[in-house]
């Protein structure tokens, strides 16, 4: 809804073009990041030190999984943001604030919590226990606490979602009750990979905090006992999301801020270490700072300029395409593992636009099309072209790997590479090294 309402805005000035299209979600993602990043500085300022916080914005500049993240348009990357500020208000018992202060605070927290859940249930994970523990240990009146802050807090943004999607859907649809209903209980989740229960605890983790780790794992040993609830916050959510089947390393990106600051504690402890002892120790401190950074913005750099490009080049060129093409109906069709690539928000163009679609569905037996047609290209390709009164699309995408097994059918219609784009250094199954356009013959843009 939020970029909707960008677009909107870009409609209303009549500069809903292709360029602004594209990157006005991206700019406005990245001003919610950077409140992100003034919010972790106030949290560790808040669990740990000031010093401490000036280190672990560093660490937050530094880490190379929240500069891939952090920026894009997920809903992982709002949660996260929302999530810290939340942390920021919350009541903590060792700051001191008086009785209307603190009830104020806990009130303002418990709404970013809220708007939290509202965009991604998981959010639940981290504010569930949360509210236990403040419920239990933390207040005078549990009925109180219920009925004055959780119950009308709760319920007023419950019937601002519920408005809000009536809206949308013209009738009462609880998109929270649909999240858990279909994700944990139906577990469709599973339909788009699985990975073992360990799968946090042994790769995800450890991808996610990257060389920080180090300075995680000392952060955790010099920690105080309320420091530690940050440690129990980290695993409890990572313990939770391994009971799901479907797994990504962007549904743990809302603990990242709380390993930063363990990270960004333990390099103030290091500095100020450094400034006792003898010079040695100095060249050590700056050895392993200089070691955190260029690991983290080189990993940073090849995920975010390099890896997996070729799905984003090829979206720009199929519009510098169709922008040339204003008086003729054009057509593209991607023959590609479902969502590889943007589709009308990089294009914003009324052209056709095709993709091999996957939805998921509990029915025994159930093959969704991208599965069907990667089982037997060929047979698919004829059934909906050469068959049938379907026209043929003047262009269409796919990955390197898969233009040996349908050459014939490109040949029987006469179509041509147009251009190639590089995609990745890795490829795997269906994903190939680069992505190919062919376009039929006279349709050709170079």
């Amino acid at each position: 809804m939020l970029f909707s309402a960008l677009y909107k805005v870009l409609a209303f000035f009549h500069i809903d073009q292709g360029f602004l299209m594209v990157y006005s979600p991206r700019l406005l993602q990245s001003i919610f990041a950077a409140v992100g990043d003034l919010h972790i500085y106030k949290m560790a300022e808040i669990f740990f030190d000031h010093s401490a916080a000036r280190w672990t914005l560093c660490c937050s500049l530094m880490s190379w999984f929240n500069f891939y993240c952090i920026t894009r348009t997920l809903t992982n990357s709002l949660e996260t943001i929302i999530t810290i500020i939340g942390f920021c208000y919350w009541p903590w018992p060792w700051i001191n604030q008086t009785h209307l202060n603190r009830n104020t605070s806990c009130r303002i927290a418990l709404s970013f919590g809220a708007i939290a859940f509202l965009i991604r249930p998981t959010a639940a994970i981290i504010w569930l226990p949360l509210c236990v523990w403040h419920m239990l240990w933390h207040v005078k009146s549990i009925t109180k606490f219920l009925i004055s802050d959780i119950i009308p807090i709760g319920s007023f943004f419950l019937c601002l979602s519920l408005l809000i999607d009536y809206s949308f859907y013209k009738q009462l649809v609880l998109v929270q009750y649909n999240f858990l209903y279909y994700n944990i209980f139906q577990n469709i989740g599973e339909f788009y990979g699985s990975n073992p229960w360990h799968w946090y605890f042994s790769q995800g983790f450890f991808v996610v905090v990257g060389t920080f780790v180090f300075p995680f794992i000392g952060g955790i040993l010099k920690s105080n006992s309320h420091q530690r609830l940050l440690i129990w916050i980290i695993f409890w959510s990572i313990l939770v999301h391994s009971c799901l089947s479907h797994k990504e390393f962007r549904f743990i990106l809302p603990i990242l801020p709380f390993v930063l600051c363990f990270c960004g504690s333990y390099l103030n402890i290091l500095w100020k270490f450094r400034d006792t002892t003898v010079s040695s120790r100095r060249y050590l401190f700056w050895i392993f700072f200089i070691f955190l950074l260029i690991t983290n913005f080189g990993v940073a750099i090849y995920t975010s300029f390099i890896h997996q490009k070729g799905t984003i080049d090829v979206v720009h060129y199929i519009r510098s395409i169709s922008e040339k093409r204003d008086s003729e109906e054009f057509s593209a069709m991607f023959l590609m593992p479902c969502h590889s690539t943007p589709f009308y928000a990089y294009i914003h163009k009324k052209i056709k636009l095709s993709f091999l679609t996957c939805l998921p569905s509990n029915e025994p037996g159930y093959v969704d099309e991208a599965d069907h047609f990667f089982l037997k290209p060929n047979i698919w390709l004829n059934q909906k072209f050469d068959n049938s009164n379907e026209s043929l699309p003047n262009c269409l995408v796919m990955f390197d790997n898969l233009v040996t097994t349908i050459q014939k059918f490109l040949d029987q219609f006469q179509y041509k590479e147009a251009q190639k784009f590089f995609h990745t250094h890795f490829p795997e199954g269906r994903i190939g090294s680069n992505v190919i356009v062919y376009c039929l013959e006279g349709n050709k843009h170079q």
